[in-house]
């Protein structure tokens, strides 16, 4: 796909010269002084002077996502290019990590008892130092706020979470302030939490507490939340446009909106799952301001795990040294299986064909999220394998308590020897370790902003995924893949030409899509397979399994693909979408109002 990458570079100049910004809302929410006041600041911003300012409700001690990863690695990247950078980032007490982080003096308290006032709304708010961050990082607490638990959005009342989101970033304006940064501000905010910072920056300029901002929106997901007249009121004292957080917001960024890839971006316009159901709300705000794609870095460290004459054979077509080394990658993840024994588990794996190294080991984990993830898919098409051809090790992440896991358990015992769950979080080293000996990671996603298949591709094990979002970027799936018609204004010309992976998508009539999906995320996960697109799903996923089975066979093809892995993860850095990000960023500064 290097062609496409060229086209991924063309396609972000071309979108990021031609934005424009939108006006209207800023008239039906200020008043013509306001305006003034406004228009003076931004005519005084200075884009040498800046200070980005990324705003993250997740961070290393609360994190759920890929959004976490994003802001270990994102911010040292802008640093290093000569940018002044401040991370601010709820204080997630209600998160055990965060507790052991002050106890343990990593957060430092840098000031507390603090008043802050904004429309009907006040509150005391205290601020905390990470020691030993990549760029001085903050986080922000609030009596009473900020409380969900391990899962910083797990609140079972979701208007808790908004809340939450209201408020950090009511106070992110006066903390800055009080902290000596109120001029040529940048906000970089992420995702829908941390999106009200438009609003809310503007605010503070007209109230003196800020002098000149800037502020632009990176989705990192799909997700948005309802906007009650009431949080409307409470905060800003009026009734003003838009259902929804996004809805009310995107209006006002001083800048494009932009997305964590390429493809994702192009999904938010074009794709029938995200027009016709997650996003359909914002269609209307997409079409005047349309996403930009921006690939994010790797979520791993850049590093070949071969030896020279492992990684100098493979590229000489001698696959058989790298496979020696895969083989004892498997040995690894076998002898991790045996010494689990967590009463959790559900299933075993048969061990005499765990053994075999004949037979192919799939690795699938992530968030338990049936709306988004697709693991209920790959369950259906496993069950129609050949007993016995392949096992399935499965470890989802469960954050809500009640997650339902009775579909997979039921899995389990229709292939029993075959698949095996963990159903809880793995430390890392083992996770490793597990995802290092496998011989396939599975991302069966029904959509996919980014996705973690280079995390795979690094660890030497190629990918089986379905086709969508940041997977179409990250994967080279073979010049007999087929990219699907609505990906046709993006992947110009053919597909790839050092495979690391294997694609599925269901061909399906784009035309009746839509409906179907509406309909297909609406059903409990156990009548889902009654649904006929459903249905073109699974089929999909059974071919590439299939498929995956036999080039796992042919030990020529599979090596290939995992040195082809191995040596492809360092096409999307940190440091090129740093680049994009300042070049956004500067696009706000010269015509953002």
């Amino acid at each position: 796909m290097s062609t496409h990458h060229d086209n991924f570079n063309y396609l972000f100049h071309t979108k990021l010269d031609s934005w424009t910004p939108l006006t209207a809302s800023m008239h039906d929410f200020f008043n013509d002084e306001e305006i003034g006041m406004l228009d003076r600041s931004n005519r005084t911003f200075h884009a040498e002077k800046r200070t980005v300012v990324i705003l993250s409700f997740e961070n290393r001690f609360a994190l759920l996502g890929g959004l976490g990863a994003v802001v270990r690695r994102f911010p040292a990247s802008l640093r290093k290019q000569g940018e002044k950078v401040l991370l601010l980032t709820p204080l997630h007490c209600g998160c055990s990590a965060v507790s052991k982080a002050i106890a343990e003096n990593e957060l430092v308290r840098r000031f507390a008892g603090v008043e802050v006032h904004f429309g009907n709304y006040s509150c005391t708010v205290s601020c905390y130092q990470e020691r030993g961050a990549a760029v001085p990082t903050y986080h922000i607490g609030v009596d009473g706020r900020f409380r969900a638990g391990e899962n910083p959005y797990g609140y079972a009342d979701q208007n808790e979470l908004l809340y939450d989101s209201l408020v950090f970033c009511a106070v992110v304006p006066s903390v800055l302030s009080y902290m000596g940064h109120d001029a040529h501000l940048l906000f970089h905010a992420h995702d829908w939490e941390t999106a009200p910072i438009a609003l809310f920056a503007r605010c503070a300029v007209i109230s003196a507490v800020l002098r000149q901002v800037k502020t632009i929106l990176t989705l990192h997901n799909s997700f948005d939340a309802p906007f009650p007249d009431r949080f409307k009121r409470l905060f800003f004292n009026r009734i003003f446009g838009g259902c929804t957080v996004l809805q009310s917001m995107l209006p006002f960024f001083h800048g494009p909106i932009t997305a964590v890839s390429t493809p994702y971006a192009h999904e938010l316009r074009h794709d029938p799952l995200q027009r016709g159901f997650f996003v359909d709300h914002l269609q209307r705000l997409f079409s005047m301001n349309p996403p930009i794609g921006i690939e994010n870095g790797m979520f791993g460290e850049p590093t070949v795990p071969l030896s020279d004459h492992e990684a100098s054979a493979a590229a000489e077509g001698d696959y058989r040294p790298l496979l020696e080394r895969k083989r004892a990658w498997r040995n690894s993840f076998v002898r991790a299986l045996h010494r689990e024994k967590d009463p959790r588990i559900i299933g075993e794996l048969n061990d005499a064909t765990l053994e075999d190294p004949a037979v192919p080991l799939l690795f699938m984990s992530g968030r338990l999220d049936l709306m988004q993830k697709g693991f209920d898919v790959v369950f259906h098409a496993f069950s129609r394998l050949k007993p016995g051809s392949a096992q399935l090790f499965f470890t989802p992440t469960l954050h809500h308590g009640d997650d339902d896991l009775s579909f997979f358990a039921e899995g389990v015992t229709q292939c029993k020897g075959n698949i095996v769950i963990w159903p809880y979080w793995i430390h890392p080293r083992k996770y490793r370790t597990l995802l290092q000996g496998a011989s396939y990671l599975i991302m069966p996603s029904l959509y996919e902003p980014y996705g973690a298949a280079s995390e795979g591709l690094l660890h030497g094990t190629p990918v089986i995924a379905r086709a969508t979002g940041g997977l179409l970027a990250q994967l080279e799936p073979g010049d007999d893949f087929a990219v699907p018609p609505e990906y046709a204004a993006i992947f110009p010309g053919k597909t790839a030409e050092k495979r690391n992976g294997i694609f599925f998508k269901e061909s399906f009539p784009d035309n009746e899509a839509e409906k179907m999906w509406r309909t297909l995320l609406r059903l409990p996960v156990r009548q889902r397979i009654d649904n006929t697109l459903y249905r073109s799903i699974v089929d999909a996923a059974y071919t590439a399994l299939t498929e995956a089975t036999g080039l796992f066979a042919d030990r020529s093809a599979y090596g290939s693909m995992v040195f082809h892995g191995l040596t492809a993860v360092q096409r999307n850095t940190w440091d090129e979408a740093a680049r994009k990000y300042r070049a956004v960023y500067d696009v706000s500064a010269a015509r953002g109002w």
